[in-house]
C-alpha cells in the first residue's frame, strides 16, 4: 500500500491476465455491468474484494455494497476474504476499519462505508424495497447466480452514490460459476446456444481455476474437483463450461468418462520421443491442433492448441507448436483432416505442405490417408477403447486440454452415427460456427491412423470397412 501525490491510497497486488481485463473494465468511464464469471477457484471472490477495498480506501466517503443471496454466506465467506486480504496489505482491523457485525456495516478510518446486504427473493417483498433508500458508489455481488435479475436490476438503480463527486462511472462487479440461471441468458449466451451480444456498457471476462494466481492451489483444487462424481458439476466448476448440460443420453462418444480418462499427464513427455501431432483445419471459433505421446499402447495427449482470431490459420498455429516444442528432439508424425491436402482460394499452397515447412525442424513424417475413415466407424473404435481399453490400447487425456475435454463430453450422434454439430451464430459477425467437435476430429484422425491395425481389425466383424481406401500397417510408430 503506498501514497500517492494526490494522497489517495493505491493497492499494489499481482493480477492474473483475466484479473486485470476485468480491473479494466471495473475503472474505466464506459462499463456499468462486469461479470466476471466461470470456474470455481479461478480468483472470483479474491478480485471482488480486491476492488472494494481499493474503492474504500481511494475515495473517501464512499459508500459500497457488497450483496449475496444470504447474509450467512456474506459474513462466512466473502467478508473473511476481505478480511484476509487487508490484512495481508497490512489494513490492521480495530484501526484502519471496524466491522459491526450487528449492522452489517464496516466502517472505514477516511469515513467509506462497506454495506453487507442479503438480497434473497421474499415473496413478501418482490421489489426488494428492504434495500430502502440507500445510495451507494459501486456495487460487489458476490456469487451471483444465487439471486434474482430483479434484485440486481434495483441493486444497479441504486448506484449513485457521489458518482459525480469523485468522477465515476456507475459499476457493479457481478461474480458467479456457470449455470442455468439469468446470468447466462444476460451476458453468455442465448437459449439456442448463441453468444450473447453485449451493450457497449457489459462486458463479460470468463475465468479458469488456472487463472488463480496461485499455482499451489490450482493443483490442489484442480484434483479435488476432478474427483467429483457428476460430469455435469465437473464441466461447470472446473472448465468454467456455461453450455454444459447434465448427460441425457445421445453423447457421440458416450463411453467417455473423465474420471478413467483425464489425468494429469503432460509431465509423461519425453524430447526424445516421438510427437503425434494432429489437425483439423477450422478457423472459427479456432485453429485446433492435438499433441500426443505414445507408449506402448497408451496414448497420452499433451498439449492442445486452439488459435483465435486473428491467429487462426495454420501457419500461426504452426508457429505455437514450434514455440512450444522449440527443444524437442525425437522428431514428430503429422495427421489430421485429409482435406489440408487441398487447394483452396484462400492459398496457392496446401495446409500439410505449410505444416511440413514450418514443422521442418522436427523431422515431420506425414501420415495422412487420401480420404477420411467415416464418422461413425471411428466413433465405435474409439468408444470401444473407451469403454474396455480395446487391444489394449488406453487414451488418457491431460486435465489442463479444456477444450477438447469439452469436446468428447458435449458432441452428440446424430441419427446415421455420425456427430451432431449444431451451429450458433457469433453475435457481432454474424458468422455460423459449431463450438463443439473440432479438437475430437483432430483425435480421431490421429487415433485411428496411429492404431490403424487394430481398426482394421475391428471392423473386420461389420460386413465391410467404416473407411473408403485399404491401409497399410502402420510400422515404427513408436
Amino acid at each position: 500500500m503506498t501514497q500517492t501525490k494526490e494522497n489517495k491510497t493505491e493497492i499494489n497486488f499481482q493480477p492474473s491476465i483475466k484479473q486485470w481485463k476485468a480491473w479494466q473494465f471495473l475503472e474505466d468511464a464506459t462499463t456499468t455491468e462486469i461479470l466476471y464469471g466461470g470456474a470455481a477457484g479461478g480468483g472470483k471472490s479474491y478480485l471482488g474484494c480486491v476492488w472494494h477495498i481499493y474503492r474504500r480506501l481511494r475515495y473517501a466517503g464512499s459508500r459500497g455494497l457488497i450483496g449475496r443471496n444470504e447474509l450467512k454466506a456474506i459474513t462466512e465467506s466473502t467478508l473473511i476474504t476481505l478480511k484476509d486480504t487487508a490484512k495481508a496489505w497490512g489494513i490492521i482491523e480495530g484501526v484502519d476499519f471496524k466491522y459491526n457485525a450487528i449492522s452489517n456495516v464496516i466502517l472505514w478510518k477516511n469515513g467509506s462505508k462497506s454495506i453487507l446486504k442479503e438480497l434473497k427473493y421474499q415473496p413478501s417483498d418482490p421489489d426488494f424495497q428492504s434495500l430502502g433508500s440507500m445510495e451507494y458508489t459501486d456495487a460487489f455481488l458476490d456469487e451471483a447466480g444465487e439471486i434474482t435479475e430483479k434484485a440486481h436490476e434495483m441493486v444497479l438503480s441504486r448506484v449513485r452514490y457521489k458518482l459525480i463527486e469523485f468522477g465515476l462511472q456507475q459499476k457493479v462487479l457481478i461474480t458467479c460459476n456457470p449455470g442455468p440461471h439469468w446470468i447466462k441468458y444476460r451476458f453468455v449466451e442465448d437459449k439456442e446456444g448463441n453468444p450473447m451480444l453485449l451493450k457497449p456498457n457489459q462486458k463479460f471476462v470468463s475465468a479458469l481455476l488456472t487463472d488463480n494466481p496461485n499455482a499451489g492451489f490450482v493443483n490442489l483444487y484442480q484434483n479435488a474437483l476432478l474427483g467429483m462424481k457428476s460430469e455435469y458439476d465437473r464441466q461447470r466448476l472446473l472448465y468454467g463450461n456455461w453450455s454444459a448440460e447434465e448427460r441425457t443420453g445421445g453423447e457421440f462418444y458416450k463411453d467417455f468418462d473423465v474420471q478413467k480418462h483425464v489425468n494429469n499427464v503432460a509431465h509423461i513427455y519425453n524430447r526424445e520421443h516421438k510427437l503425434h501431432i494432429t489437425f483439423d483445419f477450422n478457423v472459427v471459433p479456432y485453429a485446433p491442433a492435438g499433441v500426443w505421446q505414445v507408449i506402448g499402447k497408451k496414448a497420452y495427449k499433451i498439449k492442445e492448441f486452439s488459435m483465435e482470431s486473428p491467429n487462426n490459420n495454420t501457419r500461426k498455429l504452426c508457429r505455437a507448436i514450434l514455440k512450444f516444442f522449440h527443444d524437442h528432439e525425437g522428431g514428430c508424425f503429422i495427421y489430421g483432416d485429409c482435406n489440408g491436402n487441398n487447394r483452396d482460394t484462400r492459398s496457392e499452397t496446401t495446409d500439410y505442405a505449410i505444416i511440413m515447412q514450418e514443422l521442418a525442424v522436427l523431422n515431420p513424417k506425414k501420415k495422412v490417408d487420401s480420404r477420411n475413415p467415416s464418422v461413425a466407424g471411428r466413433g465405435e473404435f474409439i468408444n470401444a477403447i473407451f469403454e474396455k481399453n480395446y487391444a489394449d490400447i488406453e487414451i488418457i487425456i491431460d486435465k489442463n486440454c479444456f477444450k477438447s475435454i469439452q469436446d468428447f463430453q458435449n458432441v452428440k450422434e446424430d441419427k446415421e452415427g455420425g456427430k451432431s454439430k449444431k451451429n450458433i451464430t457469433d453475435p457481432k459477425t454474424k458468422e455460423s460456427y459449431q463450438p463443439f467437435g473440432h479438437h475430437s476430429d483432430a483425435d480421431d484422425y490421429f487415433l485411428t491412423k496411429c492404431f490403424e491395425e487394430e481398426y482394421q481389425k475391428y471392423h473386420k466383424k461389420t460386413s465391410s470397412m467404416p473407411t473408403s481406401i485399404p491401409r497399410q500397417p502402420n510400422k515404427n510408430i513408436f
